[in-house]
């Protein structure tokens, strides 16, 4: 698998409250607000951080992986891992 980006998810009750902690936390602003439920801060080259406005799950985690051949690494993953995928979004 080559990886070309990472965006890790947050969730949280209050998107408002969390923005602002984390914007402390970072010493900066999100880079982008696509909504008020959604700040994301790019840490490094291709890293993301998201806060969205969701319930908390305490044992449950979400990585987004960005991939330059989403379609064949999609076949790769079912074929070598038995491994079904979502449909494919595009932002």
């Amino acid at each position: 698998m080559k990886l070309s980006s990472v965006t890790m998810q947050v969730r949280v009750p209050d998107a408002a409250e969390a923005a602002g902690w984390y914007e402390r936390l970072l010493e900066r602003p999100a880079d982008i607000v696509p909504s008020d439920d959604i700040a994301e801060w790019q840490l490094v080259p291709d890293c993301w951080l998201q806060v969205v406005r969701a319930r908390p799950k305490p044992t449950a985690a979400r990585l987004r992986f960005g991939i330059a051949d989403i379609r064949g690494e999609i076949e790769r993953l079912a074929a070598d891992l038995g491994v079904a995928a979502a449909d494919i979004q595009s932002f």
